[in-house]
């Protein structure tokens, strides 16, 4: 690389401003992070792509400030996965499984999943982007080239005008898609590919199917019979696209379908499997697509009665490659627990055997008999509680297992304790504990049990910021009581918290507006989920670096975490 030619250095180059490469971009933007981000195209892609995101997605929005558009803008809560088996074309059939994704039992303090609209939530991030003022967005711009040296990666690309530009910086994130240019271009020439998760396997095509309703009336549809039945315009949508998300564990062949979006956008999504012998191309075309959906979207008469029809440390010599090696260790096993359940509906819905198909209903059937057991199974992946990576020496981890760190750290709601109105602002501790005005990129949680005192406490986090080389600051510790009472006058302080229950999130319009109430709260996750320890120090990403209950513990903690700062990786 000649430095005549040396447009531009920032410190992270972003390939793509999808989804993520825009939730990566308002991160960086939050911590001041300089970065330049190439999208090559002009405007936000208008087509739907992925409609489900998991609340660990939901969460990644909220940290992004975009908490107030996910109900009310960018989508719903999916609530139920209904399970349909047979060969059934019946979308209001029995399901034999039912997954509860309604609940807020998942410990983020939001449901399990919500059906979106994904160019909504693409605008809403780079007006985010934009706010913050940090990045530098080149729309239209095309990447033609990655090079790197010791020093820097370097990214060609020609912009909207067809001028070339370079710029260099000290990482570069490909955020552009499995086919995209960092990944086709640039990491497959060198042996980088991406391979199937062997203990995981599974490949098959899909047709996916992005349908908007308009809404019949008895002037456009004047022969529709169900006028006549007193149904209205709305009434006669929701009985052809219900609510839910249906799983069609056909065994002639598999679909999937449900609405995404808000109910107000009447958005469809309709998905079946593409069989062994078939094309895929000529599966998509219009006349293939009405034989295999029509039969879901249409209803016998006898029916009505009618007989007809989701920081990196700036580099400290190669101190980077150990934290992202550490990174993709943790990284990897959270990605395999959701390939597992990914996979695990859906050998639900492809089970082509006849027999096994009968023996997985009378299965669930039975099991479903014992109401402990149901709720279990409607849990679906969150019955095995919040993710907690395991340990695995040498790997560069990046928290202390034997302070019990490395589990995801629950999010519940919390209310001030000195706020005097009759109705107190419930808030979602997350952006309590990682407020945009404190500067530490790591957190600590003290959490207080009922009837304990403060006493001590404050001095056992005397020093942190010194110790630990400025990874915490002094003064910026968040505290909690853990109890959903108003506490006593010697526990009240403007860093403290109480706990919010259920009915008060509720209440609460501006955090609970168009979404479910949250149904299987636990308000003292967070203490369970730390062993009832009373120092948390939180990495950004939420996890757990370490949980402590003593000044020795915490100030060990304080100095692992300044070595992680100096060298990324921890020398346990």
């Amino acid at each position: 690389m000649v430095d005549d030619d040396l447009q531009e250095t920032t410190d992270i180059i972003i390939c793509g401003c999808g989804p993520t490469g825009a939730i990566l971009s308002v991160l960086l933007s939050q911590y001041s992070i300089p970065h330049v981000i190439l999208e090559k195209d002009m405007e936000v892609n208008a087509d739907p792509r992925g409609i489900a995101l998991d609340e660990d997605g939901i969460r990644y929005l909220q940290a992004c400030g975009i908490y107030d558009k996910i109900f009310t803008e960018i989508g719903q809560c999916m609530e139920n996965f209904r399970f349909i088996g047979k060969n059934y074309t019946e979308l209001n059939r029995e399901p034999f499984l039912i997954m509860n994704y309604g609940t807020t039992e998942g410990g983020t303090g939001h449901p399990g999943f919500m059906c979106h609209k994904q160019p909504c939530i693409e605008q809403n991030l780079r007006s985010q982007i934009t706010a913050l003022g940090t990045a530098k967005l080149r729309l239209g711009s095309t990447v033609n080239s990655i090079t790197e040296d010791k020093d820097w990666v370097y990214a060609r690309y020609t912009n909207k005008s067809n001028q070339t530009g370079i710029v260099r910086a000290r990482f570069l994130v490909g955020a552009d898609g499995k086919t995209g240019f960092t990944r086709k271009q640039y990491l497959e020439p060198k042996g980088v590919t991406m391979d199937q998760a062997l203990d995981v396997p599974y490949e098959q095509d899909w047709v996916a199917l992005n349908w908007e309703i308009s809404l019949p009336t008895p002037s456009t549809h004047p022969e529709f019979p169900l006028w006549e039945k007193g149904y209205t315009p709305q009434q006669v949508y929701d009985e052809f696209f219900p609510r839910d998300f249906r799983f069609l564990c056909n065994p002639v062949r598999a679909a999937v379908c449900g609405r995404f979006g808000l109910n107000s956008d009447r958005l469809w999504r309709f998905e079946f499997v593409v069989l062994v012998g078939e094309n895929p191309i000529e599966m998509a075309k219009e006349d293939q697509v009405a034989a295999i959906v029509h039969p879901y979207i249409t209803h016998l008469g006898s029916r009505y009665g009618i007989n007809d029809k989701r920081i990196t440390y700036p580099p400290n010599d190669l101190a980077f490659q150990k934290l992202l090696q550490g990174w993709y260790s943790e990284r990897k096993q959270q990605l395999d627990k959701s390939l597992r359940s990914t996979v695990e509906n859906g050998e639900y819905v492809t089970q082509s055997n006849t027999f096994k198909a009968f023996l997985r209903d009378c299965y669930f059937y039975l099991t479903q008999l014992v109401p402990s057991w149901k709720h279990w199974l409607q849990l679906g992946n969150r019955r095995d509680g919040m993710t907690k990576y395991q340990w695995k020496p040498g790997t560069g981890m990046a928290f202390l297992p034997a302070l019990g760190g490395g589990v995801m750290f629950p999010q519940v709601y919390a209310a001030s304790t000195t706020d005097s109105l009759p109705r107190q602002p419930v808030f979602f501790t997350d952006d309590i504990i990682f407020n945009r005005e404190k500067k530490g990129i790591f957190q600590v949680v003290v959490i207080l049990q009922p009837g304990g005192s403060i006493d001590g406490i404050e001095a056992a986090l005397d020093g942190l910021q010194e110790l630990s080389a400025g990874a915490l600051q002094d003064r910026e510790a968040t505290w909690f009581l853990d109890s959903t009472d108003s506490p006593p006058s010697h526990l009240k302080g403007p860093s403290i918290y109480r706990l919010a229950s259920a009915e008060e999130f509720a209440r609460e319009p501006r955090l609970c507006a168009e979404r479910p109430e949250p149904v299987g709260y636990d308000a003292h996750r967070m203490s369970k989920e730390v062993g009832e320890k009373t120092f948390v120090i939180l990495r950004p990403d939420r996890f757990v670096f370490a949980a402590c209950d003593t000044r020795s513990e915490l100030l060990y903690a304080a100095e692992m975490l300044r070595d992680l700062v100096a060298t990324g990786w921890l020398a346990i």
